[in-house]
Parts: structure tokens; sequence; C-alpha cells
């Protein structure tokens, strides 16, 4: 049976789309003679490009006693990278299979991201008096109690009998005439006070026009039906400078409700109209398919599309998927698009293996789809625009894939080299100092444990990166320039300096930019 589309699942699929579009305004909006840290070759790092990675960067890669020797040890390893992202274009690294599949899904990230900017993001406009209005909201607190039900006609009965008897004799009445509900502790139903950017939305429309001590009708907040009451609203004056000091943060708050609000207008008025409808026997060649795939082969790099195409005949589900490329996967206002020219799209991240296990695998699937599907639809509209071309997006993509084509060098680098227990000894007698956590009593580890023996091991192998970095020196000059390093400005955590911010692309598992491997911190245990 076909399949149709619905609205609800267009909203579903927003929050995946509003990806982070800070990675946006740092390739499309920097200016063309933006201040360079260090060039290696022909290629250069900008003050952006390090202060992106610097500041999403684990501590633990910023050795150094001041800020200042932080910042160069970070920037040496950036310059590393590039070093062997170079030496790994020299070997065709940037031709492997993963390298590809990962690049050509970028590229559709980036390519929405511009499709975005130019159709919603650009047209988003905050005024000073919005933002004053929204910092006098911030100011007003509420504390309130609230009982669930499990049911709307339950839910509507007790709010009626608290309108009647009252709140808390309504509550001693449910709980003394079933014993289940004793189990709940009215205390603990009681916010503590609260602002707006607090609680959910539909709690804050419930109580924000609440009379106090009067009782809301049922609000369905998860599988729950929920009744407020508001037991007390602070208000507090706003101060001039008050509003000079928080006035930029709340335009960001502003800006990014309106960017929510108007990118599922987006994607609803580009979905509707196309009336989209999924192939039942197309999604039950692919659900089986997927599973075998998961448990078959190497999902982390693997690149589901191509190990269809060259499955054996033994893994019967994805033979059989490969097979009927040319059936149709969907159908749309104006054609449809088969299982071949659909998998391209397809995003296999969207679907944890774990879930292969579960009794939701074909609901989970089924969204899924349909994410896929809208991505579909949303790169064709890029793409009708020629925004792979971007400037964005080319520079998105050659940061990511010179991070990937460094994994590759590095990887190739390293996987001959020799590990003997002469290697593991001496390293462990440097730096057994590692593993001490109480001077009295020494070291907790041993040479022999695990943790010792892989610290050991990507010791020795950055060591040989390190030495290769040396040698490509004087292939590929590097320059840096000290007095712009100095004037950076970067964020750091006074009372932990391990701390650390990362913020990921919404919907995926990549990072905003890219930053240093973690391997670099055993440089020098």
């Amino acid at each position: 049976m076909d399949k149709k589309i619905s609205n609800i699942v267009i909203f579903k699929t927003i929050k995946s789309l509003l990806f982070v579009t800070a990675i946006f305004v740092l390739y499309g909006c920097a200016k063309k003679e933006e201040p360079v840290v260090a060039t290696i070759g022909e290629e250069s790092i900008t003050v952006s490009d390090f202060v992106m990675s610097y500041e999403n960067a684990s501590g633990h890669l910023k050795p150094g006693a001041t800020i200042d020797t932080k910042k160069r040890s970070y920037l040496d390893f950036m310059i590393n990278e590039k070093l062997l992202a170079k030496k790994g274009y020299q070997l065709g690294l940037d031709k492997s299979t993963w390298i590809l599949a990962e690049t050509e899904e970028l590229r559709q990230e980036l390519m929405v991201d511009a499709l975005l900017e130019a159709d919603v993001r650009s047209k988003i406009k905050v005024t000073p008096d919005e933002i004053k209005a929204e910092i006098n909201k911030s100011k007003v607190t509420f504390k309130f109690r609230y009982w669930p039900e499990n049911n709307l006609e339950n839910a509507q009965k007790v709010a009626q009998r608290m309108r009647e008897v009252g709140y808390a004799e309504t509550v001693d009445e449910l709980q003394n005439n079933n014993p289940e509900r004793r189990r709940i502790d009215p205390n603990l139903l009681i916010s503590d006070y609260v602002d707006y950017q607090q609680i959910s939305p539909e709690i804050l429309q419930a109580i924000e026009n609440l009379p106090f001590g009067e009782i809301s009708d049922p609000v369905k907040i998860s599988d729950n039906y929920l009744i407020f009451q508001v037991l007390d609203i602070r208000r507090s004056a706003v101060t001039t400078n008050e509003y000079k000091s928080q006035a930029s943060r709340f335009e960001q708050i502003i800006f990014y409700r309106k960017y929510g609000e108007m990118v599922k207008k987006y994607v609803v008025d580009m979905m509707t109209p196309l009336e989209v409808k999924t192939k039942a026997e197309a999604f039950n060649l692919l659900a089986p398919a997927l599973v075998e795939w998961e448990k078959n082969f190497d999902i982390k790099r693997g690149v589901f599309l191509l190990d269809v195409k060259n499955a054996a005949d033994k893994f019967t589900a994805m033979a059989k998927l490969r097979d009927n490329f040319d059936a149709e996967f969907f159908t749309w206002r104006d054609g449809s698009v088969s299982i071949g020219e659909f998998l391209p799209y397809f995003k296999t991240r969207y679907v944890n293996p774990e879930t292969a296990k579960s009794d939701d695998y074909r609901t989970i699937l089924d969204y899924a789809i349909q994410l896929s599907i809208r991505d579909y639809f949303s790169v064709q509209r890029a793409k009708d625009r020629d925004l792979a071309d971007a400037p964005n997006v080319q520079k998105g993509l050659k940061t990511w894939q010179d991070k990937w084509v460094f994994e590759a060098s590095a990887s190739h680098i390293t996987k001959k080299m020799p590990f003997t227990d002469n290697d593991l000894i001496d390293f462990y007698t440097n730096f057994n100092d590692k593993y001490v956590v109480n001077k009295e009593k020494g070291p907790v580890l041993d040479y022999d444990a695990p943790q010792v023996k892989n610290d050991a091991m990507i010791h020795k192998k950055i060591q040989l990166l390190q030495q290769t970095c040396d040698s490509l020196r004087n292939v590929f000059p590097v320059n840096i320039n000290q007095d712009v390093l100095d004037t950076i400005k970067v964020v750091q955590f006074k009372n932990n300096p391990w701390a650390t911010t990362r913020f990921y692309r919404a919907g995926t598992n990549r990072p905003i930019f890219p930053t240093v491997s973690e391997n670099w911190k055993l440089a020098n245990p």
C-alpha cells in the first residue's frame, strides 16, 4: 500500500533540518582579506579557521602554561594535519571510497544550508523593540504546580473537580480513592521560579495568561495530560544597563526562534504540494537489506549504497535490493524516483544500528526515509540554483576533505609501524607518572595494562607522524604570523582548563568545524 507523507511527518522533520548556521556564517560571510595566522605551501589557516577549531577542541589538546603557549601548541597540531593532508593528496587518498561518500553527503548538507541562507535566514530581521520586549519577558518568573492524567477524558473531569472544590482537595480525593495515585508525591509536582526560557512552549502557553490560582485546561505533553495552577508570579525591573548588556544575547534568541518558525513553514510549503507517496514494496526491500548490512559490514566507514552494489549473492536481502534498483521508491506530483535514484540521498545515520533490535525499527526506518526524501527535494532545489558552487559550500567541503585526507594519510603512514615490548617498556618507564593518582601509592597501572599499551602505541604513531611532518616542511614551507596569533582572542575556562564546549550540526554527529585529532595529546604525555 502506498504511504503518503503527512503534515505530521513534515513537522517532525523540522528539527533535523535546523542545521547549525554558525559554520555557514563563517564560510559565507568571511571577508576576502581575512587575516591569515599560518601558511602551509599555498594553503592558509585563517583567524576564523583557528578560532572555530580551537574553541571546539578538548582542553587536553592545548598544552601550555599560558594562553599564548596553548594557542601556539594547538596551531602546530593544525599545521601538522595540513602537512599530512597534503601528503595524502599526493598519494591519491582523497579518492578513497569513504572520503568520496562523506564528501558527497556533506555537499548535500552545505547546499541545503546555502538554500536556507538565501530563502530564510537572510530575510529575518529583529527590531530594537522586539529585543526590549523579550528582555522584559525574561524578567517574569512563574511558580506553578501541575497534576498528570493519562487520558483527556479523565483530565477534563479532574480539572473541573479542581475548579469546584480546589486543587489540593481534588488531589487528596484522587489519592484517597486510588492506592496507585498515592505513589505520587504532590510536592514533587511544584516548580521552582522559572522564566519562559526554562520551560517548554506548551507549558508557557498554558500558564502565561492563566490568572493566579485558576485551573488550566488539560495540556497534552508527551504521553500525559497536565493540569496547571499558577501559585505565584514575580516581575523584576530592568535597568538601562541591562538592556544594553543583554541586547545581543536576546537578539540571537529572537533570531533563532524566528528561524525555526520560518524553516518549518518553508519545509511545509515545499513538501505539501509535492504529494509524495512511498511504495510499500520498496520499503520492504530496504528494511531487511539495511539490517543485513548493519550485521555484516563495517558501517562506521561503510557506504551502504556501494556495499549494496557490490554485495555477494550470499547477502540475499542486499542482493535483492540491488536487483530492484529500477523499481519505484516513491512517487510525487510530477513523476517518480527509483530505488537507485533515492539511495544516494538515504542517510544511514538517521537509523541507529541498535534500533534494528527494536520493535519500533520499522517506525524509525519510516521516519528516516521521510527525512531522506525531504533531503532529496531540498538538494534538487539547491542544484537548480547552482548552489553547489557557492563559496561557502566549496570552503566547507575543502575544510572537511582536508581533515578526512589527513586521517587517511595518518593511517597509511603508520599502518606498518612496528611495535615491540621494548617500545611499551620504554614508554612506561618515561611516562609512568601519567598514571599516578596518589604520589604515595605510585602508578595505578603497570606497563602491561591495556590503557598503557594503547597510549604507548598512539605515542609512537604520533612520533612517526611528527617526523614525517618535519620532513614535509622542506616540501611545503610553513610560515606562522606570530603577530596575528598574538591578537587572537579565544574563550578559556578559568575554573577548569580541561572544559570543552563542542557544537554539532543538528541531525548529524558532525561538529560544525573539524578539530585536531585527540591523539595529538599523546605527543608529550
